[in-house]
């Protein structure tokens, strides 16, 4: 992992998170490949899960204003 001797980079600090996020969202896409049909995640769950990480995060930075942006 990305390290500093000193202090805190925020950058470096982003780019780790993005980092681990990448990955794991590789694992989970390789699992979810490996399910057969009746146990594959639905869209609905997905959906409900991305909802309540985003009001997750709203609680966590009241202050930020955070929006949610269309998905990719």
């Amino acid at each position: 992992m990305l390290g500093r001797s000193h202090g805190i980079s925020v950058t470096e600090t982003v780019l780790d998170a993005e980092y681990r996020i990448a990955v794991l969202e590789g694992i989970i896409e390789v699992l979810l490949a490996k399910l057969d049909d009746q146990n594959k995640i639905s869209e609905a769950a997905l959906s409900q899960i991305r909802d309540e990480a985003f009001e997750k995060l709203k609680l966590k930075y009241p202050d930020q204003d955070i929006v949610r942006e269309k998905e990719r």
